[in-house]
Order: C-alpha cells, then sequence, then structure tokens
C-alpha cells in the first residue's frame, strides 16, 4: 500500500498559499499516475488522504510574505485523527479520502456553485487565515530549521470547539443555501 498525503487544497484553490495548493495538487496527480502504473497489480493500493487543517506548526513555520501572523483554518483536526484515518485506509483502501467534514462541505460548495467560491473565498480565507498581528516576513523554515517549533501538535485544536461547530454548522447551512440559489440563477437564464 502507498498512502500519499495531499490536503483539501489538493482538490480546490485558494489565494496566499498557490504553491501550498500547487504542491498538493501535484500530490493527487502523482497519486493518479501511480494508481495507473499499478493497476494491474492487485495487492497494491494507492490511497491518497486529502485532511482539513491539522494541527501542526506549519503555520507559523511556513513563509509568511503577507505580513500578518497565520493561524490554522478552524476546526482543526489532530495529527492522531489524520494518523486514524491513515490505518482505517490501510485496512479498507480507498482512492482519495478527505478528511474533516469542513473540508467536505468546502469541495461540496465548489463543486455545487464554483463561481460563489471563487468570488467568496478570498474574503473569508484572508480573515480565517491572518490575525491582525504583525509578523516578519520571510521564508520561515524553507531554509532553516526552527528546532524550537518542532513538535506534532501546536495547540490549535484548543481553540472553543463549540463555538466552532456552530459555526461550522451556520457556514454549511448558509453555504448550502447559497449555492443552491446560485445554481438555480444560474439554470434559469
Amino acid at each position: 500500500m502507498r498512502v500519499n498525503m495531499s490536503s483539501v487544497w489538493g482538490r480546490l484553490t485558494s489565494p496566499y498559499v498557490s504553491t501550498y495548493v500547487t504542491s498538493k495538487f501535484a500530490i493527487r496527480a502523482f497519486s493518479e499516475c501511480l494508481r495507473q502504473e499499478l493497476s494491474g497489480e492487485e495487492d497494491i493500493h494507492v490511497v491518497t488522504i486529502l485532511p482539513q487543517s491539522v494541527d501542526t506548526p506549519v503555520f507559523r513555520q511556513s513563509g509568511n510574505y503577507y505580513g500578518r501572523a497565520a493561524r490554522a483554518v478552524l476546526p482543526v483536526s489532530s495529527a492522531e485523527e489524520v494518523a486514524d484515518r491513515i490505518l482505517r485506509c490501510a485496512r479498507d483502501p480507498r482512492r482519495e479520502v478527505t478528511e474533516g467534514r469542513a473540508g467536505q462541505l468546502i469541495e461540496m460548495l465548489h463543486a455545487l456553485a464554483p463561481g460563489l467560491y471563487g468570488k467568496t473565498l478570498p474574503y473569508f480565507f484572508e480573515r480565517a487565515v491572518f490575525t491582525s498581528e504583525p509578523v516578519e516576513m520571510g521564508p520561515g523554515n524553507v531554509f532553516e530549521s526552527i528546532p524550537e517549533q518542532n513538535r506534532i501538535s501546536d495547540g490549535w485544536g484548543q481553540t472553543n470547539t463549540a463555538l466552532w461547530q456552530a459555526a461550522l454548522a451556520g457556514g454549511a447551512a448558509l453555504a448550502g443555501a447559497a449555492g443552491l440559489a446560485y445554481v438555480l440563477l444560474r439554470r434559469s437564464r
């Protein structure tokens, strides 16, 4: 079995993280090519996992040329949840698995109303990812390790989960209604 880690952003686009998005799209393409090359092998499975935000230090370690501190897009999955998904896929292989309901909802919005997604995402992404806290711009850990940040979890999951679950439910309902309205309006033209 071959498990490749992509991201929800391997299926969707967003501003400010074009290199990340591009690399995650590449992982999905690589996985698909590998699946095709190994299609005659019954005992070899290629699985691609696409998690939503994961509670790791990536948001603090990444290069930042925006000038404001980045944070995880909530809700956040734990590294253990993603590892559990990998183990489940090892027992019951799937081609691609999106880990996390928020990621699945964003994918649905994009599929149902790509125009609406493209117009609204920049606004929401900027507010969800960047804080008002200024940070020094630079390459992050691209050229040099940041040893004091080498850990699995970064505490992003310790935010008020009840608040985010309510916001996610409300956002999902709003996104679904907006997506349906957008599709119906496009069809009526």
